[in-house]
């Protein structure tokens, strides 16, 4: 092995020559035959030496690209990814894999160093223009979720060092589409009228706690402490990884009249064989299906209307109800304050104590700006 200064050379045992050198820490081992597509036993020392000093001026110049990555094509970087996430435990999987087939089918077969900023900026500008099946585009929303995944693949593979660098991915999208539904009590009752009599429980349940459709086809008995009035949800259910304490009684006393004490004997008692799930139908968890979710919407007259909406309303609701954020969130699941500031979730109270010091505040100048009258003269 001969040192070269940026890295060295060495002949290989087939009688070829290959180069070591390093880039932001990582070793490198390059076949000069390869590089130069020449056969091993016709490389010489000074080709060694002229491709070392080429990958030391592509490293000065930032120009560089791992050997290995240029054969590294965008499918097998994001059936990595998706394998990463798998070893992780990673959930929705399923949707995820959905979601990357968009960028499957417009850079799959390119090689990684290929995707450029302006190829991705291109994607995007098409896929906003070009119509789908239903004849509508794709949402911004759609389009940034996407490429944020595609983003995301990118960093696995510089973090597991398959790769050195990735393209700037466009961010800039002005979304707009911040949903305001909420349910109303008539309403609710409206649905629950209508509802097949398994379905009800589940969709009273969404509409008092906020908790997400898969939560709470998830609920399993073994989560409620009946001695400690609580319900604690695994933080493997959970969407943002953290799992949750959920109260159903207060202090030492319980609820007399309190809808989730209530609600969650009814179903104990109306349980007429053993199973793990709260809201269960034959034995079995509701069904992930939501046709009978549309079907009950139609028939009420409310099409249009989202089972996701009840997380606004109970968050909505139970901050009107006296609760502070801190303890709403805790209920709903909601990790941050985003959902209060997006939906213009407000406590009342705080408003009304402002606006009380407010108008005090207000009298104060008012009273200190009168005019005296003017005393008649002598």
């Amino acid at each position: 092995m001969r040192d070269r200064g940026f890295g060295s050379t060495r002949k290989r045992p087939d009688g070829g020559w290959e180069i070591i050198y390093y880039v932001d820490g990582l070793r490198k081992t390059e076949s000069v035959g390869k590089a130069l597509n020449k056969p091993a036993r016709a490389t010489t020392d000074q080709d060694a030496i002229r491709l070392l000093a080429k990958r030391e001026q592509e490293r000065k110049a930032g120009t560089f690209v791992d050997p290995k990555s240029k054969t590294y094509t965008v499918n097998a970087l994001l059936d990595d990814y998706e394998q990463c996430l798998r070893t992780d435990g990673a959930r929705s999987l399923a949707g995820i894999h959905s979601d990357l087939k968009l960028i499957r089918e417009a850079f799959g077969t390119k090689k990684v160093h290929h995707v450029t900023p302006p190829m991705l900026r291109a994607w995007v500008e098409e896929a906003l223009a070009t119509p789908r099946e239903n004849g509508q585009p794709y949402a911004r929303a759609t389009i940034r979720n996407r490429l944020a995944l595609f983003r995301a693949a990118y960093g696995r593979a510089i973090e597991e060092q398959r790769i050195q660098t990735m393209p700037y991915f466009p961010r800039r999208f002005r979304i707009h589409n911040a949903r305001q539904g909420f349910w109303e009590r008539e309403e609710v009752h409206r649905l629950l009228a209508v509802l097949p009599t398994h379905t009800r429980p589940f969709v009273a349940w969404a509409y008092c706690t906020g908790w997400r459709r898969g939560e709470i086809r998830a609920f399993q008995w073994n989560w409620v402490d009946w001695t400690e009035g609580v319900i604690r949800i695994p933080k493997a259910i959970t969407k943002n990884g953290h799992g949750r304490v959920v109260v159903f009684r207060e202090g030492t006393k319980w609820w007399p009249h309190g809808v989730l004490l209530q609600m969650l004997w009814e179903q104990r008692t109306a349980a007429r064989s053993i199973v793990p799930w709260v809201f269960q139908h034959r034995g079995a968890r509701i069904s992930r299906q939501v046709g009978w979710w549309k079907t009950a919407c139609r028939a009420a007259g409310l099409e249009g209307k989202l089972f996701h909406d009840f997380r606004r309303t109970a968050a909505r609701d139970l901050v009107r109800a006296g609760l502070s954020y801190k303890n709403a969130m805790d209920i709903t699941g909601h990790l941050t304050m985003a959902v209060f500031t997006r939906y213009q979730i407000v406590d009342v109270r705080d408003q009304q104590a402002s606006f009380a010091q407010f108008e005090a505040h207000r009298a104060h100048i008012l009273d200190a700006a009168k005019v005296l009258p003017m005393e008649a003269a002598g």
